[in-house]
Order: structure tokens, then sequence, then C-alpha cells
């Protein structure tokens, strides 16, 4: 194993690029970004922004038990540790875009009202 790590370093992702996961985030990584006006409110008010959004994409576990990979679209719900708190992402991925539904901090009480469901 360690023989194969130093030969293909740059190239890791190689090897895990086939497993689920990985072709989930890959998928909201590559298609385009779009936040509903629910989303966009929920992340000004856990102090989070886009670039956490994207960060979340690359660094986050896919929670395939609370997805829906059957619908139309596909919803992905992603979990993420970023600045010291935990984070769940819900993602309508449809063919080109990746919606951001849903943005919730698992670890701390949020009083939000962002009742607007609409995308921006």
């Amino acid at each position: 194993m360690l023989v194969v790590i130093v030969i293909f370093n740059q190239r890791l992702s190689l090897l895990t690029s086939w497993m689920p996961g990985q072709r989930v985030q890959d998928r909201l990584i590559q298609t385009e970004a779009v936040y509903s006006s629910k989303s966009l409110c929920q992340l000004h008010c856990m102090g989070l922004d886009t670039a956490d959004v994207t960060e979340a994409k690359k660094e986050g576990d896919v929670r395939f038990r609370l997805s829906d990979t059957h619908s139309e679209p596909k919803v992905y719900v992603l979990d993420a540790d970023l600045n010291k708190d935990s984070y769940r992402f819900t993602f309508d991925a449809k063919d080109s875009s990746s919606v951001l539904t849903n943005a919730e901090c698992l670890n701390r009480a949020m009083n939000c009202a962002c009742d607007a469901e609409s995308p921006s």
C-alpha cells in the first residue's frame, strides 16, 4: 500500500473517484451552483457564504440514507464540518445544476426566519 501511495501520490483521486460518495461530490462540484432564497437566508443567518458551500462539496460526506437518489431531481444530503461546527446541506441535483435547497447547523440552535422557498 505504501508503494502505491508513493508512486501515485499526485493521482490518488483516481483510486477513490469511482466510489459513490465521491461521484456525487464531483457531480455537485461540476454542475452550476444555484441557491434558493431560503438557503441564502440560512447561510447568512449561520455566518456562511457560497465559498463555504463549495468547500463542503469538496470535503463533506454524502449521507445516502438521508438522500433520495431515485427521485427527479435527485436529492443529496451532505454533512460537513466548517468553522468548528457541523452543517447539513441538501441539494436538488439536476443535469446541469445543483440547487442548494436547505442548510442547517447540526450542533448549534439557530433562530432564522427563512421560510421563503423560491429559487434565486
